[in-house]
């Protein structure tokens, strides 16, 4: 199977390349980390549960005055979307059923080479009803300008199977799906230390696939801690295009969207954090698009969460159980709720 020579392969590179760059090598301490959430979400129309579970390693080694840390993390998703028996629920297509289940498993290697820079790979498998979905792809990262700027790059290509349809679209236009979307992404991710109290994040993302315009999207997002409040303020806009040739297989037209969202977050005591935030959202679209009747969609989302921490001590690393609630609103008027329960834990 060329996917897990490929895997073997590049552990088989980590371990080299960091044994020929410091031969002086001092075996270090493991360290593991682990992530599990559940949540649930409710409209008019659909009924959706799903949970994950993620763990992984960290592995150190010492060498020369500096430090190489290899990591493993491997991570599973179920979610189970269910039509419920509302009018608004009759038009939606679950692969001819009422409900469909979606799997997905992933893999992520990450090695440090004990530069200010790291790489990794990243694997991905899962079933979206009996429909089958892959992702292999890599990227870098690297610490500039005294290390207060991070600079990532991710490459990804995509393969999902799905079946063939063949019908008149609503603008009177003939959409014939194909049976596979081929699919790649590149993106990019600029995290800035401004000051000890402010952080800047910009991401960009480039995709590409067979069955839609391609698309992009900018990011730019500030994190600000307010020392006399105790809390930090997260404030974000994000701005998305599709704007590309419509073809016979273009089951998605043009599409430009723009969103912003603010939050607040609040130390309670020693371990807990309250949050609360609002995000609003508005797209354009052609008649192709898929909610074709609608030519601009708006959807307003307010939501909450409270952290609880195990360990008094903030550090970037605690024990951690959280509860979120969502309530979301669109001017189609559908609106919905969801809830989830969550446990991050550290070894």
């Amino acid at each position: 199977m060329p996917n897990m020579w490929l895997m073997q392969n590049f552990v088989n590179l980590i371990l080299i390349t960091t044994i020929f760059i410091s031969p002086q090598v001092t075996f270090g301490q493991t360290k593991f980390s682990g992530q599990t959430a559940a949540g649930s979400y409710r409209d008019k129309s659909l009924v959706s549960k799903s949970g994950s579970f993620s763990a992984g390693s960290e592995f150190s080694l010492a060498g020369e005055g500096n430090e190489y840390l290899s990591s493993v993390q491997v991570g599973a998703t179920v979610q189970e979307v269910t039509k419920t028996d509302s009018e608004e629920a009759k038009d939606i297509d679950l692969q001819g059923g009422e409900k469909i289940v979606s799997k997905n498993y992933n893999l992520a290697l990450s090695q440090s080479l004990g530069l200010p820079q790291s790489i990794q790979f990243l694997y991905s498998i899962g079933k979206i009803g009996k429909y089958t979905t892959k992702s292999i792809g890599g990227g870098v990262q690297r610490w500039l300008i005294m290390d207060r700027v991070r600079l990532g790059i991710t490459i990804k290509q995509n393969d999902t199977e799905q079946g063939i349809k063949d019908y008149a679209d609503v603008d009177g236009k003939r959409v014939i799906t194909p049976d596979r979307i081929d699919g790649r992404q590149a993106a990019a991710n600029l995290m800035v230390y401004i000051s000890n109290t402010t952080i800047g994040i910009f991401d960009y993302l480039y995709s590409t696939r067979n069955d839609r315009p391609a698309t992009w999207n900018l990011s730019a997002q500030v994190r600000q801690y307010i020392e006399r409040a105790n809390g930090s303020l997260h404030m974000g806009l994000t701005h998305y295009e599709n704007v590309g040739s419509i073809q016979p297989t273009t089951t998605y037209g043009s599409v430009v969207a723009n969103s912003t969202y603010a939050e607040w977050h609040q130390k309670l005591k020693n371990q807990y954090i309250l949050m609360g935030g609002y995000r609003f959202y508005v797209e354009h679209e052609n008649p192709r698009s898929v909610d074709a009747p609608i030519k601009e969609v708006g959807s307003d989302l307010i939501y909450t969460s409270l952290r609880y921490r195990f360990n008094k001590s903030w550090t970037y690393r605690s024990n951690e159980l959280s509860l979120s609630y969502g309530h979301y609103l669109h001017n189609a008027g559908l609106s919905g709720d969801n809830i989830s329960l969550g446990v991050d834990w550290f070894i």
